[in-house]
């Protein structure tokens, strides 16, 4: 979808998104890196002790330390996905002539993208997220509180911003990020896992900048974005304990007041939001 392309750039944005990704790039070597180090320390061990018995040792420790690292995987991926399922269970996939279906199409239509699926889902705040998953077709859901509570210019905003993620695929790029950030955890030392972890999310931060901007552009009211943005960052009800972060693979806002706007946070905070959406507005001369 070239909506960021067609209506201008803008260049602070683009140079944080720049230094996002060159983030993730060091990231990634310096997990590499510390995984090498780690496997070169203990050829070093084996040459200078010369033990044959502590390099059977640290062989067998080795393979038994992949093993788990890819149980540990398994494990955390088939949690993820239960709970997703589970949180995506009940969902209203909407007909064709629902109001809500036909404002998802003429926003497909200004934006020249096939028209995802789009589903109500229960949750105590109002959100929306896209899920995608292997052999399923990507689908947004929209919370009810936001379909029945937002004005038709803010609900518009949101599916825009959703959009955004659908055409760019940013559910394939967050399962690559989380990967990254998931093998750092496990295999690189902790001060090498905290800093991809901070890359990881920066470059997300960039990613919901962008859906931002680009659903401004597409409906022409940035303002429209801006208290969407501030409306759905006030939960409806109680959040519940579970990890809702989990079953929002990339929401509209954070799932509940859990540190948002932290340096490790996934979103932006609303404040950098409002600024990105106000050289919107400029560009746009509103």
């Amino acid at each position: 979808m070239g909506m960021q392309s067609r209506y201008g750039d803008d260049r602070a944005l683009t140079r944080a998104t720049r230094v996002a990704v060159l983030r993730v790039g060091f990231a990634v070597l310096a997990t590499v890196g510390a995984i090498f180090v780690s496997y070169a320390v203990l050829v070093g061990i084996k040459g200078a002790v010369g033990l044959h018995a502590a390099w059977e040792w640290g062989h067998w420790w080795a393979v038994g330390a992949l093993v788990l690292v890819g149980l540990l995987a398994a494990v955390t991926a088939f949690r993820r996905v239960r709970v997703v399922a589970r949180r995506v269970h009940g969902a209203e996939l909407l007909p064709d002539d629902s109001r809500f279906v036909q404002m998802l199409t003429r926003l497909c239509s200004l934006g020249d993208v096939p028209r995802p699926r789009l589903a109500l889902i229960d949750l105590p705040m109002r959100n929306a997220f896209v899920s995608e998953g292997p052999g399923q077709p990507v689908t947004i859901y929209l919370s009810r509180h936001a379909a029945y509570e937002l004005p038709d210019d803010q609900l518009e905003a949101v599916l825009a911003h959703e959009l955004f993620h659908v055409a760019h695929g940013d559910t394939a790029l967050l399962r690559v990020l989380e990967r990254i950030a998931d093998t750092a955890d496990r295999k690189a030392p902790a001060f090498v896992s905290v800093y991809v972890l901070r890359s990881v999310r920066s470059l997300l931060r960039q990613r919901e900048h962008a859906a931002d901007r680009a659903a401004a552009l597409l409906t022409g009211r940035p303002s429209s974005m801006a208290a969407a943005i501030e409306a759905c960052s006030v939960p409806t009800a109680p959040i519940r304990s579970e990890d809702l972060r989990r079953a929002i693979a990339v929401g509209f806002v954070p799932p509940g007041d859990r540190g948002f706007g932290r340096p490790d946070d996934t979103h932006p905070t609303i404040d950098a939001r409002l600024e990105v959406l106000a050289r919107v507005a400029t560009t746009l001369g509103t």
